[in-house]
């Protein structure tokens, strides 16, 4: 099973793992015979501006390197989605959530 992890962006409603906890876990998941850990997840801060989340985005594609630094089987960042997508791309996303723009909003 291709598996990632998600970084938790400081926000409290939001899910993922604190940045000081991933390579703790990303050892874990190794261990697993059955997982294969593929790469880092983000949500970044939501703003109407989309460009106020380049920060976010920069620091998530810092751990990514890192993990990947680490660990062979990471090539995937995933972060961006409808809103914020295209600051995503340009800090180093190459997997990216598009749900509403293709779906239309949830109702």
């Amino acid at each position: 099973i291709n598996v990632f992890i998600e970084l938790n962006s400081g926000e409290k409603q939001k899910f993922g793992i604190k940045k000081e906890e991933i390579n703790k876990l990303a050892e874990e998941i190794n261990e697993l015979n059955q997982i294969n850990f593929q790469g880092l997840m983000f949500v970044a801060p939501f703003f109407p501006e989309p460009e106020k989340t380049a920060p976010f985005f920069a620091e998530a594609k810092k751990v990514f390197v890192e993990l990947k630094s680490m660990h062979n089987s990471v090539e995937f960042l995933s972060m961006g989605m409808t809103n914020d997508f295209r600051v995503a791309i340009e800090n180093g996303s190459n997997m990216i959530r598009i749900g509403t723009k293709i779906f239309g909003e949830k109702l």
